[in-house]
């Protein structure tokens, strides 16, 4: 915590930028190193370009559209090429804050179509590997969801048997990840989807991770399993724009994708709240749970927008050259309450001995469900 006081005289423009230079000294040097889930950096040029697109709008406000069409437009068409990418052009989205937001208000849709069409259900679930990101279990206990989790097979991926067996009447949602976050391997979304649409429930997916980056690795012929909004069931996925879309990580900019013509579920609508003020001013109906969207989407933005088009095809180009340190992270996890040190294993891989000499954390209950 700091103990400084609020300054009592104007500080000049290079006082200011020398102390943030000085404080600067001790961050990590991530243009020359890996820093693998904090920085995700493709080139200079496209960083350049970037900047100079976010700082563009800096001044503007993405909360009013109408004075500002070119925010909407670049909004608009970030979602556009997202769904285009992600096996749905056309399918409507939202810019969030985040994966944490991505996946908030893919449960928070899933709770309000259940208020609709499973009235009877007073106590909803949604089934969550155990490899499922933190971001499930804290909107879970935001919304009054209960978590149901899954296990995991020998390749940590979700166990279809355990799935099959975690769906009861209370269920409302199924989340799968592509790829999970500390395993880096993708579940089995398709089979998966079938469980959830065969018992008329939504089915959620989490590629924060790989939304940007399986597709150009499908395309450079490496096998990648079906997880996008091609796949019959699938309702919703999230991917996150600031990790291998390359757009500004201060503004942590994703995408949450929401399917169309969802085969046969009914009351699948997007997540939207109302707000206004007393005296009738600023009465609006939002697509998200902030009036004013993104912190400073007026800047994260563009920021996507000159990334989506800087980088374009050439994802595939950056993809190859720098597969080292994009390898899934392959960690072992002997279940939970588990944990083990993650090691380097060649060509810039991450492994871990946890699966040979498990760790046992000090609590049983270190990760609660809300």
């Amino acid at each position: 915590m700091s103990t400084i006081k609020f300054p009592g005289q104007p500080t000049s423009s290079d006082q200011i930028l020398s102390s943030i230079t000085k404080m600067q000294k001790a961050d990590a040097d991530w243009r020359h190193g890996r820093l693998f889930s904090l920085i995700y950096h493709a080139e200079s040029e496209l960083e350049e370009v970037t900047k100079a697109a976010y700082m563009s709008s800096f001044s503007l406000n993405a909360l009013g559209h109408e004075a500002f069409p070119s925010l909407a437009r670049m909004e608009a068409d970030i979602i556009g090429m997202t769904a285009d990418l992600l096996g749905q052009p056309g399918a409507p989205g939202s810019l969030t804050s985040g994966s944490s937001e991505s996946n908030f208000l893919a449960l928070k849709t899933a709770r309000d179509r259940m208020r609709e069409v499973m009235p009877q259900v007073k106590e909803p679930e949604v089934i969550v590997p155990w490899s499922g990101h933190p971001s499930l279990s804290k909107a879970s206990g935001y919304l009054g969801l209960k978590v149901v989790r899954a296990a995991l097979d020998s390749e940590q991926r979700a166990d279809l048997v355990s799935v099959k067996k975690s769906i009861t009447p209370n269920t409302i949602l199924v989340v799968g990840s592509a790829p999970t976050w500390p395993h880096g391997v993708v579940d089995p979304i398709v089979e998966m989807a079938e469980l959830a649409s065969r018992k008329g429930v939504m089915m959620h997916v989490d590629a924060c991770v790989g939304g940007f980056v399986l597709p150009f690795a499908k395309r450079l012929g490496r096998p990648v399993p079906e997880f996008d909004l091609s796949v019959d069931g699938v309702t919703s996925v999230s991917a996150d724009v600031h990790k291998f879309g390359y757009s500004s990580n201060l503004r942590v900019p994703a995408v949450r994708l929401q399917g169309l013509d969802r085969r046969r579920l009914r009351g699948i609508h997007r997540a939207r709240v109302a707000a206004g003020r007393s005296g009738g001013g600023g009465v609006g109906d939002h697509p998200l749970p902030r009036a004013a969207r993104l912190p400073r989407a007026d800047q994260a933005s563009p920021g996507c927008h000159a990334g989506f088009h800087g980088r374009g095809q050439r994802g595939r180009r950056l993809l190859r050259r720098g597969q080292s340190a994009i390898q899934p992270i392959r960690l072992r996890l002997a279940g939970p309450g588990h944990q083990g040190r993650i090691r380097r294993a060649g060509r810039g891989r991450l492994a871990s001995p946890a699966a040979r000499k498990p760790t046992q954390l000090a609590s049983s209950h270190a990760y609660p469900e809300p």
